[in-house]
């Protein structure tokens, strides 16, 4: 059998002595003013104790194990054989130098218990046979105890501590003990004798494993308040050692608690989820942990914010920065965050730089080698911030922007990842919602600038986000791959899956500009947005490849928020611009141009290959370049667009005639182009394709229409453009033409007062008024079984009921003269 020895280790510079080395680092108790052998004999004490510890710990495991010992041969073997041994040291002579020693019994039930998992039963009898007047081990219930003990109680005398969520074996050292006493309120680590001054001995606990239990310092469930206790256990543990949090809520009471981790080594670690650490007032709080020294780590924990936040401040949950008052002031490097969850804080966790000996001129501290993992975040505000770090990985995490309530929000922007000043970043997969911005690069203003540089973004999964990724400063490059982005296609409103913007960023100092280098945009899945992607401002080479892009029902007319890929050229472009393989589709024709390139460098490429792009007006080519660069395409003369540029290999996506992405897979279908119908023409005529117009009849007067021969049934719609504000005109549906003027119509819209209002009619009788309309808006009617419904740039704004099988024809009618109207068309859906 095999007995199990104490080993210390004492590590230190060369050309050290052990005790030296002691001295420094305060191992097992031992303080600077120790001689060479006090710092030994406290060496050799902790050794000694380590073992009795291994005993007691073998003891409680024997309680369990008794009735299967008893079963066991092997077990009953292990027992009598330390029954023997144990009997010898009681009642024989005892090695040279020894005494009844805890360590001589320890050893004996260690070596038996080695035998056998059912042999543990033999150190509860070893631990019995020792005899009862023993005089080296004390029992103390509490406390008070052992503060209590006699003044001549003999230094190296070892007692346990048996009061619960505190227990443990203490050893009485010699020394002065003032400073650590004075730093020890709560008995975490070291305890007065009442009786005794501080300058001549004290309890000090001897630490097994390295673990030290934050219940040592007193906190149980009804604690108050538990900041004050874990700031002084956390300044009390060794490097390298773990403070861990007992399984349940832990109060924190303290406005701004900054419980920073100092000690280099220093993991403070719960027990899972189930180990909370929640706000229960109202607080400022810039951070619950900060990990301001090397090799820190938090993880296995929930930190919540259970009142509301405060006003004044940004509530955070952990905080990795050698900042300000609570840090050391030096490069740290080597942190961890796991397993945590991160409740209802403005801030989740942020990564802070802060200015070299306080100056900004002189540089930043930047944290280094930083690993946040298993993260959960439900945040108003930001969830994971890197405002100044470098070498960061980010990975399985999953962030939900909640709780928007104006009274609880932090000044802080809303995004899922907000990054600037960092360098080397890589963020992986994990999940983001609702966010307005699911990942923001922003540019750093420390009173000098501090800039991004070299990001990785891959394998992003988005839901309910705005806008996926925000761009304002990266140097270098920046990699968005793989990311999947998905919100309902029937939102309005203007979004990006891809923005870039430089020179505009607020916090840019004056003469130093935001900048954005190399953008590689690949493999990417979004649905719901307005753009795919804009640009604006100087930027080195985008490359934009092997992605799709469903557009939603923006109504905006503008062609800087819906298309393709706009270059809107604001204070410069590109350096090139590669798009390949890409579908953009739209839910609407486009509004404009829907792929509008331009780049700086003369000469430099624009290559666009194997894109679908969607349809735009007649005015409009799909595809455009502008500027003076050459162009390099792969263009084959299928239809003339201007500047130089053709089609290509790139193909239109005629919304509702391709309703598929090139691999088959369904898209919503928008607006299909218009198809064949007979016209009667009465006092109006065809002014160009699809255009009418009154071009005869008396001026003003309801004299002129144009209606179709066909007439619908079943599913149709009827789609169209007012081409000017007009005084009365009227377009829709008749069962069959009676007369020209807009009293004429079964179901239609009548336009008046030059473009300020409209309104569905029926029968000659207006319904309700539904609002201004432009010249380039689209309007439209359209049967679905029995719903009839008129909508305005995919807008739903009247809805009845008519039967599926009434056979309906369109027709406009027109009062004034040279007024047009564009049918983009008429026909079954």
């Amino acid at each position: 059998m095999t007995a199990q020895f104490f080993k210390g280790e004492v590590r230190g510079l060369r050309g050290e002595s052990q005790a030296d080395i002691l001295r420094r680092t305060g191992q097992y108790g031992v303080l600077p003013t120790d001689t060479d052998a006090q710092a030994m004999a406290k060496f050799a004490a902790a050794a000694e104790s380590a073992a009795f510890i291994q005993a007691e710990r073998a003891n409680d495991e024997a309680d369990r194990a008794q009735d299967e010992a008893n079963r066991s041969e092997v077990a009953r073997q292990g027992s009598e054989q330390a029954k023997d041994t144990a009997r010898g040291w009681a009642e024989g002579p005892v090695p040279t130098g020894g005494t009844r020693s805890a360590k001589g019994w320890a050893e004996v039930a260690q070596a038996n218990a080695a035998v056998s998992d059912n042999a543990r039963a033999a150190v509860q009898q070893a631990i019995s046979l020792v005899p009862s007047d023993t005089t080296l081990m004390l029992e103390a219930v509490s406390i008070a105890v052992l503060k209590g003990v006699s003044a001549d109680t003999p230094v190296g005398r070892l007692a346990y501590l048996a009061e619960s969520g505190r227990e443990g074996v203490w050893q009485l050292r010699s020394g002065d003990f003032t400073s650590l006493l004075t730093a020890d309120a709560f008995g975490f680590r070291y305890l007065k004798i009442t009786s005794v001054p501080a300058t001549q001995k004290a309890w000090v606990r001897i630490i097994p494993d390295g673990v030290f239990q934050a219940t040592w310092t007193g906190i149980n469930v009804d604690t108050a308040d538990a900041v004050p206790m874990l700031k002084s256990a956390v300044a009390l543990i060794d490097p390298y050692s773990v403070l861990e949090l007992a399984g349940f809520r832990h109060r924190i009471g303290t406005a701004d608690p900054r419980i920073a981790l100092k000690i280099p080594g220093t993991h403070v670690r719960g027990r899972g989820w189930g180990t909370h650490c929640d706000f229960v007032g109202p607080s400022s709080a810039f951070a619950m942990f900060q990990l301001a020294a090397d090799d820190t780590a938090v993880t296995d924990m929930r930190i919540s914010m259970i009142a509301p936040r405060g006003s004044a401040g940004n509530p955070t949950g952990i905080m990795i920065s050698p900042n300000g008052q609570y840090a050391q002031l030096t490069q740290t490097k080597r942190h961890r965050v796991q397993n945590v969850k991160l409740d209802r804080t403005s801030l989740g966790l942020i990564v802070f730089a802060h200015y070299i000996d306080g100056q900004p001129e002189n540089g930043f501290l930047l944290p280094q080698d930083i690993d946040i993992s298993e993260v959960e975040v439900e945040t108003n505000g930001t969830g994971i911030s890197l405002f100044g770090g470098r070498d960061i990985r980010v990975n399985d995490y999953s962030m939900l922007y909640a709780d928007p309530d104006a009274t609880n929000a932090g000044a802080v922007k809303q995004m899922g990842f907000r990054i600037l000043g960092s360098e080397n970043v890589h963020v992986g997969a994990g999940d983001l919602y609702d966010f307005p911005i699911g990942a923001g690069l922003d540019a750093a203003n420390f009173g000098v600038r501090a800039y991004n540089k070299d990001l990785g973004l891959r394998s992003l999964r988005m839901t309910g986000v705005k806008m996926p990724i925000d761009v304002f400063e990266c140097r270098g490059d920046l990699v968005v791959s793989g990311l999947r982005s998905r919100r309902p296609l029937s939102t309005t409103d203007t979004s990006y899956a891809l923005r870039i913007n430089t020179n505009v960023e607020p916090s840019t100092s004056p003469g130093q500009p935001t900048e954005v280098g190399n953008i590689l945009f690949e493999e990417f899945d979004c649905e719901g947005v307005s753009c795919a992607v804009i640009e604006s401002g100087r930027m080195g080479n985008l490359t934009v490849q092997r992605g799709r892009v469903a557009g939603n029902k923006s109504i905006s007319n503008s062609d800087g928020v819906r298309g393709s890929i706009i270059i809107s050229n604001v204070a410069g472009s590109p350096k090139s611009i590669t798009a390949d393989g890409v579908d953009f589709l739209l839910t609407a024709p486009d509004a404009g141009t829907s792929m509008s390139l331009t780049v700086d460098t003369p000469g430099g490429l624009i290559s666009v290959r194997d894109c679908l792009l969607p349809e735009t007006p007649s005015a409009f080519p799909p595809l455009s370049v502008t500027g003076q660069p050459v162009v390099y395409t792969d263009a084959v003369e299928q239809r003339p667009f201007n500047n130089r540029v053709n089609l290509g290999s790139n193909r239109i996506h005629r919304v509702g005639d391709l309703a598929r992405y090139r691999d088959g897979t369904a898209v919503p279908v928008a607006l299909p182009t218009s198809t064949a119908w007979i016209r009667n023409f009465v006092n109006t005529s065809e002014t160009a394709t699809n255009v009418f117009s009154k071009t005869g009849g008396a001026a003003g007067a309801s004299d002129a229409a144009v209606y179709s021969t066909q007439k619908l049934v079943g599913d149709f719609e009827l789609v169209y453009r007012v081409n000017q504000p007009s005084d009365l005109l009227g377009v829709g549906l008749v069962e069959a033409y009676t007369n020209p003027g807009w009293g004429g119509l079964n179901w239609g819209t009548l336009y008046s007062g030059n473009g300020g209002a409209s309104s569905p009619v029926r029968n000659g009788g207006q319904i309700q008024a539904v609002g201004a309309y432009g010249t380039d808006t689209v309007e439209r009617w359209r049967r679905r079984g029995s719903r009839l419904i008129f909508s305005r740039g995919n807008v739903d704004l009247f809805d009845t009921t008519v039967s599926p099988d009434t056979p309906f024809a369109l027709q406009i009618a027109f009062s004034r003269q040279n007024d047009e109207v564009t049918v983009l068309r008429f026909g079954p859906i």
